[in-house]
């Protein structure tokens, strides 16, 4: 049996194993050791050893990274009451899931929490334990189908055109809808704070009517305006850029439906987008400096590491592989929402045929799998639980999703970033200067993409920086200064409601 498929075991039987200088140390339930399993570690001690010394994430670290982003609370002190939180979603491929990991967090302190959203999250809403609401007035979807999506930037020829369908989309036009949806959700159930999915402006603007303090999470890298320059030439300076000119075109594309939105609350009317964001009590990234180190945010903005997993919103993993197979696998994850990746995640499958790899590829709700041509040597599932697959895996191919970039680092996996749009082509940017993996263009052929995959597992480099920057993302998730923010958030909430005192 190889090193990987005997800590696959194990981990499978819930035994821990670790290194204590020139010792094996473990933990395991109650006979689940077995005499066999104790021989096979003594036949493999020499080499168990060397294996925990490299600098590299492995299967039977799981456990860690388990902890870091279920556990790692136990270590706050208990809060002082139960905070009642409303969470604004909006269906977007990884923003759902990474908002309600944490939602799940808030609720195992002891809150309560209310999701409003599309009601094709429903079940996703359920599943981290929160009381779901459905968007009555505000556009939403009642299924993932490929038919209800209302929001195509992959349609756009230029950058200026994907920022003025996402104001249609979401952002501006219907910043009335949405505030009135929240607006009367906060009536129904008064909630202490309001936790506001990215450019949402409408859920903001129902939670200052209603007197209720609120944050906005920013789910992926950081892409307001600097507060202070970047050096030019820097991934920051080219953040800024692109950054001041999305605010500037909601503006001119998007200000005055927003105006409108206020003037039926009754609320002031803005300045301008930024001077609102800059304005709210906090806004939350859920990112990590050690992968975007040049930011310099605004005081209002505060960083507080990804969510890595959530549970219940996929389905189960069973490999078809046994858990000593010797070729490495390699996982392709793209997005869930409409990129037009069909063309590119074919290419990735062709790549793999041919030459000893396995390759399990996550196509999302819009990707159809009698559209595809397979191997023998691929599997393909509508959605896979990544804590079940990415212990086992040598890299993940994809584009570049921040939620996906997150995961596979703490895992210490390396990645070929094949961006698309939206942030994806910062997050590749990041990969390639941490070295942490390799940048294709979506163009790319079989070839290219198949060299860069056998270059990126072949070069224990990759894997050996991606293990470093996943133990500093770990230790963000560790801080666990989401669930500090929010609760002090709350507790401004609670004083100021007129029962409180």
């Amino acid at each position: 049996m190889s090193i990987s498929g005997l800590l696959t075991r194990l981990h499978s039987l819930n035994i821990r194993i670790w290194a204590n200088g020139d010792q094996l140390q473990y933990s395991a339930p109650k006979g689940a050791l077995t005499p066999e399993l104790r021989d096979q570690l003594v036949q493999h001690k020499a080499a168990l050893l060397k294996f925990f010394q490299e600098p590299t994430i492995f299967v039977g670290q799981a456990a860690e990274i388990e902890q870091a982003q279920g556990g790692s609370d136990a270590s706050l002190p208990p809060p002082t009451r139960s905070y009642r939180y409303l969470f604004v979603l909006i269906e977007g491929g990884g923003t759902v899931p990474g908002l309600l990991g944490l939602a799940h967090r808030l609720l195992a302190r002891g809150h309560a929490v209310w999701a409003i959203g599309d009601p094709c999250n429903e079940a996703e809403v359920r599943a981290a334990g929160c009381t779901f609401i459905p968007y009555r007035r505000a556009p939403h979807r009642l299924d993932k189908s490929a038919a209800t999506v209302n929001f195509k930037d992959s349609s756009a020829k230029t950058p200026a055109e994907a920022i003025d369908l996402a104001a249609d989309a979401f952002i501006c036009r219907p910043a009335q809808a949405y505030a009135q949806d929240v607006l009367e959700a906060i009536e129904r159930h008064p909630v202490d704070a309001v936790v506001v999915s990215e450019l949402l402006l409408g859920g903001c603007f129902g939670a200052e009517k209603a007197g209720v303090p609120s944050t906005m999470i920013w789910w992926a890298l950081y892409t307001l305006p600097y507060a202070s320059e970047p050096i030019y030439g820097s991934i920051g300076w080219l953040s800024d850029q692109f950054a001041r000119f999305m605010i500037e075109r909601l503006d001119l594309y998007g200000l005055p439906r927003l105006q409108a939105a206020r003037a039926t609350l009754y609320l002031p009317p803005l300045t301008s987008v930024l001077a609102y964001l800059r304005q709210l009590d906090r806004i939350l990234v859920t990112s990590s400096l050690a992968f975007d180190p040049e930011v310099r945010p605004f005081p209002n903005v505060r960083y507080i590491g990804p969510t890595i997993d959530t549970p219940g919103w996929v389905e189960e993993w069973e490999s078809p592989w046994p858990p000593d197979h010797p070729d490495p696998l390699v996982v392709v994850a793209f997005s869930g929402t409409m990129l037009d990746q069909q063309a590119i995640v074919q290419r990735v499958i062709d790549a793999l045929d041919g030459w000893p790899a396995r390759g399990l590829v996550a196509l999302g709700p819009l990707l159809d799998s009698s559209e595809f041509r397979v191997p023998a040597n691929v599997v393909l599932r509508t959605s896979v639980w990544r804590k079940q697959v990415f212990p086992m895996a040598a890299v993940v191919v994809t584009h570049a999703g921040h939620m996906t970039v997150m995961q596979a680092l703490s895992y210490g996996l390396p990645l070929i970033c094949i961006p698309m749009g939206r942030e994806q082509y910062g997050n590749a940017t990041r990969v390639v200067a941490h070295g942490v993996g390799l940048r294709l263009a979506p163009t790319a052929d079989v070839g290219a993409i198949r060299q860069a995959i056998q270059r990126v597992i072949g070069e224990s480099g990759f894997r050996t920086r991606a293990a470093e920057l996943g133990r500093s993302i770990l230790a963000d998730i560790r801080s666990a200064a989401g669930v500090i923010e929010l609760e002090q958030l709350a507790e401004r909430g609670y004083a100021s409601r007129p029962s409180a005192g």
